[in-house]
């Protein structure tokens, strides 16, 4: 009996030594983290809460929202639709169809360069308001530009001619020139034109298609002028 009373004293010592040793061990934690929290520049603090607002105030970044698409027929005259859509669909891409004439195919980048820097200056168009995207994804700076641009899905505004735009082929570079007009002639052949509320300029945009992307490829701001305007400069270096 005396035996059985002794070995419950025993346990009860364990564990009340147990509980010392635990209480003994969690306080000196408890001290530490809140000295370190003490410890911690005001600055620092001020500044890792700035860090969390600009985060949280931060607009979110999207271009993948389509327009309110309307078919040609309904937005262009029918002797402009007609020059718009022989050029744009038929002249002025680089594409497989033998119907189409190539009239950029085997120009040089210079010639190019120098084709487009006129196409904007002649409409007082700075060639920054182009944006152009490559297939390695958003930097930062592009990002801010089309931000600026006001060309994203939150901010878009049709206020002037401007646009984003990807280049990129699966087998060989494309100037910066061919990848814009190609992206219009897509813009024309799928019907993803649009035109902007109270305002003289026309939405085109180009998208993947592959179902699983949701992202568009391009989004352009251009008005009647300017697209004629560029297949009368276009037209007078090959003639």
């Amino acid at each position: 009996m005396l035996l059985y009373i002794g070995s419950i004293l025993l346990l009860f010592g364990m564990i009340a030594l147990g509980i010392a040793v635990y209480f003994k061990n969690i306080k000196p934690r408890e001290r530490n983290k809140q000295s370190a929290e003490v410890k911690t520049p005001p600055e620092k603090q001020v500044e890792t809460a700035q860090k969390v607002c600009a985060k949280a105030a931060a607009p979110d970044f999207a271009i993948s929202k389509d327009s309110d698409y309307r078919h040609p027929d309904m937005l262009f005259a029918r002797k402009a639709l007609i020059k718009l859509y022989r050029f744009y669909l038929y002249e002025a891409t680089r594409h497989s169809a033998m119907t189409r004439k190539v009239i950029l195919e085997g120009s040089g980048a210079a010639f190019c360069d120098a084709l487009f820097e006129k196409m904007c200056t002649d409409n007082n168009i700075p060639a920054t308001n182009f944006i152009e995207l490559t297939s390695n994804g958003f930097s930062a700076e592009k990002k801010n530009a089309i931000l600026s641009m006001r060309l994203d899905d939150s901010n878009f505004v049709a206020d002037m001619p401007k646009g984003f735009y990807f280049n990129y082929t699966k087998k060989q570079p494309t100037h910066s020139l061919v990848s814009i007009l190609e992206h219009i002639r897509d813009s024309f052949a799928h019907g993803r034109i649009a035109t902007a509320q109270n305002s003289k300029y026309y939405i085109f945009e180009d998208k993947s298609d592959k179902k699983e992307s949701k992202q568009l490829t391009a989004r352009f701001v251009l008005s009647e002028a300017v697209l004629l305007s560029w297949i009368d400069i276009i037209e007078s270096v090959r003639e």
